[in-house]
Parts: C-alpha cells; structure tokens; sequence
C-alpha cells in the first residue's frame, strides 16, 4: 500500500483497499498487477461498488489513485474528465458514476449499479480534486434509457473534506495572548516582550498561518507562552485578530506556524473567502 500512501490516501481509504486486495485470489491480484492503470481503474470502479464505504470515499480513492494531480480546480461542469468517477445524490441515495461525456452546462453519467427514478430537481453531485478537495454540486437529472444527464447552473460548493491554503505574503504582528485573569501585573511584565514581533506571512490556510519574523536574529521562545495573538489585513481592508497555539516549522528554520483555536463562524467564512480569491491550493502548513 506504498503506492497509495504516496498518492495521499488517508488511512480508511487505504483500509478499503486492504480489504478488497484481500478478497482477491493470487490470479485476480496478478492479472490486477499487469494490466493497464486505465484498465485498473475501471475493474475496482466495478469491484468497490460492493464496498460498505461511502460513495464519497469511493470516489476518493479511485480519483487519488488514478486521475493526475495536475487536474486543475473545477469551475465548470465541462471541466469533469471523461472517464472521471463521481458520486450521484437521487432522493437521498448516493450512487457511483463515471462520466462519459460533457457538454456546456451538463455532464453524461453512466452508474455502476442501476436505479429506478424519474426526472429530478433534487441531485446533487460530488466530484474530488486532488488540487482542492470534494466539490458539492446541485442540480437537476433527465434519465433515459442509456445514460444519466446532469445539468445544473448552481455555484460550485466546495464539500470541505480538504483543508484550503493561499500563498499569501502579509505583514503581520504576533503578540502573547492574555486572558483577562491572566495579564500580569505591572512589576511582572517586560514591555519589550510584550509589545510583540513583526514579520510576513508566507501561506494563509483555513486552520492558520505560515511566516517568518523581519528580524531573522530574533527568535520566538513559544514555549513561554501558551496562546499568541496575530494581527494582520485582509486584501478587502478587514482587520484579522485571532488567538492560536505557536509552534516552529519543522522544515524551514526560520519560520513559524500559529494554529488558531476559537474562531466564531464568521471568521472562518471571511478567511475561507479571502483564500478562495487567491488561486487556493490544499494545505500543506510547514
């Protein structure tokens, strides 16, 4: 499962391979072995339909394994792959497809298990971007007798099942946090200390921030202090302040990453906007 591990499988996606490989005779596991990834991809597409996983973890695992990493973000139902696995919502039952054709405005799905249904308004789509993560997208299903159709001129969702960063450079201020019990007394405090470091951001993620001091001299003793305040602008003006735990990246010596905790739901939509506007990328803080 090294393969699978290195095409960032989680460990219960991985489980559901381990499970299928091990339903295997040594003949199916073989002749699994040498035939073309194509052609891989369409036999456990067949074989994981019987899985107990979601649909959701389905489509993951074959989209990770299979489809280039350098599939860029999806905007448009046009920009699906031929080929490409997704999961189909119909009255509350998920169901596993596979794209046969686009069209502006609408995809052809053909299902692996069959179903019995009308038109709908009520469906919904989930497709998976190694780039971003699962996409949720609602519209509408004309069925015929040889395929699916689904159409729809709804904004694209994003599921949330990846954490989202920007490559983002803003001047930032990192200060410790004191709750009100907490502040010292006058004879305790070292104003110096207190007043905070200056430095710029490197990456802005959903969950906090990369970035390193203008004073490469310097050094922040995070273990001194349990929670840190940053401040920094938004592109559209607004004024970040939040709380986090400050830790040092283990990869670039000089920077350092702070996790925010305790962010109101308003504050987690503002950032998710402003990653959004900045050709967002899944998270990789470090």
């Amino acid at each position: 499962m090294e393969v699978a591990s290195q095409k960032g499988l989680q460990q219960a996606e991985i489980a559901i391979l381990e499970e299928y490989f091990l339903s295997l005779d040594i003949q199916a596991k073989e002749r699994l072995q040498q035939i073309p990834s194509s052609e891989q991809k369409e036999s456990l597409y067949r074989d994981l339909q019987n899985s107990n996983a979601s649909v959701a973890q389905l489509v993951r695992v074959l989209e990770k394994l299979f489809s280039p990493s350098s599939l860029p973000p999806l905007q448009r139902l046009e920009d699906m792959q031929v080929g490409e696995s997704c999961g189909i919502r119909v009255q509350n039952r998920y169901f596993l497809a596979k794209v046969e054709k686009t069209a502006q405005g609408s995809v052809s799905l053909s299902l692996a298990k069959s179903f019995k249904s009308e038109n709908s308004t009520n469906v919904s789509l989930y497709v998976y971007r190694t780039s971003m993560g699962g996409y949720r997208i609602s519209g509408q299903m004309q069925k015929t007798a040889e395929e699916i159709l689904f159409f729809s001129e709804e904004e694209f969702v994003l599921q949330g099942d990846e954490y989202l960063m920007a490559l983002l450079e803003v001047e930032v201020q990192i200060r410790p946090w004191f709750a009100k019990q907490q502040i010292p007394s006058k004879s305790a405090r070292n104003p110096a200390w207190e007043e905070g470091f200056a430095g710029k951001t490197q990456k802005i993620s959903q969950r906090g921030v990369l970035f390193v001091l203008h004073d490469s001299a310097y050094e922040i003793d995070t273990t001194r202090q349990e929670y840190w305040e940053i401040t920094f602008t938004l592109a559209r003006g607004d004024l970040w302040v939040s709380k986090g735990r400050l830790i040092r990246s283990e990869i670039l010596s000089s920077a350092y990453i702070l996790r925010f905790e305790g962010l109101e739901e308003e504050s987690k939509k503002l950032l998710y906007t402003e990653i959004l506007a900045h050709d967002p990328v899944k998270e990789n803080l470090s």
